[in-house]
Parts: C-alpha cells; structure tokens; sequence
C-alpha cells in the first residue's frame, strides 16, 4: 500500500498500473492480484487511505480543544486544510466517488468519514435527537464540507491566506446552521 500510495502521489490513478507496482515491490503481477483482485479494489484502499489522512489531519486538530463545539470546528478545519494542502488527492477522490456513486450515496470506502463525524456530533445532540434528526445533521455538514472542498479546488491558485478564509468561512457557518438545526428553540439567541 505504501508502493502504491506513492505512485498514486506521483501521478495520481492513471500512474497506478497493477504491472508497475508489482515491479516495485519485487513481486509477479500475478501475486499481487492474489492481494488486489482487480484494480478497483487496489484503488478504493488508497482512496480509503486519502480519507484516513484527512481524517487524522481533523482529529489532530480536534485533540487540543476544549470543548464538543470547538473540536467539531476544529475537525472540520482540519479536515478541509488536508483537501487544501492536497488538491490533487481532493480531485481524484471527487472522481473516483463520481464513478463509485451511482446516485446511491457515498461510496463503502467513505464510511470513516461518516463514522468520525457521527462520534463528534453525538456529544452535542440532546437525549430526544432521534438517529433520523442526527443523520440529517451529519449530512447537512457532508454536504457543507464538500461544497467547501469544491471551492477549495475552483481556488486552487489563490493565495493559502485566501483559501483559509474561505475554510474559516465555511466552518463558522456550518456550524450556525447545525446549532439552529439541533436546538431550534434557542436558535435565535445562539
């Protein structure tokens, strides 16, 4: 998988052939078809592994922050810092879901992502948030953050400063909307 996510760093999907990477590390291509039946399946691990990094780049910043509100801030900018820093890895995971999606939502290899921000939005929901209202939360945030990530690509050549704004931007009002959302009553004081 290292071999691979190298070679996918270097040149993205198209440098991953299944002939090259078996030379790479030393192995027949036939072998490695013992591992990685096809080379879709070899992809959804890297794509799994895109995702895992930027998931680990939100709870990193998470870690140090003092409360639920804040760390959920903290993930989500974190999280989008990674697509920033990363915009190649941001346009072929955006691809590989096109291709993946077939209109039946994420694919299986996002479910890391869902699963990290089920466990940061569960602290912040009262005991009467039903499973349906906390769904909905964590997609109204998915659908935020990719938003954001669209525009993160759109101003791939601005200025870091700009682009950070624009995750600070983004951030703030997610987190407006979902605090109206998971307290409707208090909404208009918050």
């Amino acid at each position: 998988m290292d071999t691979a996510m190298r070679l996918f760093r270097e040149g993205g999907e198209r440098a991953v052939s299944m002939r090259l990477l078996a030379r790479e590390v030393g192995i027949s291509t036939m072998a490695l078809y013992t591992y990685f039946p096809t080379k879709a399946h070899l992809m959804h691990h890297i794509w799994t592994d895109v995702l895992r990094l930027a998931c680990v780049r939100g709870e990193e910043a998470a870690a140090a922050s003092p409360c639920d509100w804040s760390r959920l801030d903290a993930c989500l900018q974190g999280f989008l810092t990674y697509w920033m820093d990363h915009p190649d890895h941001l346009r072929e995971i955006l691809r590989a879901w096109q291709a993946d999606g077939d209109g039946q939502g994420p694919p299986t290899w996002f479910h890391a992502q869902c699963v990290q921000l089920d466990q940061l939005l569960r602290p912040l929901s009262s005991p009467r948030d039903e499973e349906v209202r906390m769904a909905e939360c964590r997609d109204q945030i998915l659908t935020q953050m990719l938003g954001a990530q669209m525009l993160l690509l759109v101003h791939a050549q601005a200025p870091r400063a700009t682009r950070q704004r624009l995750i600070e931007n983004t951030t703030r009002t997610a987190l407006a909307s979902l605090r109206a959302r998971m307290n409707p009553e208090g909404a208009a004081g918050a």
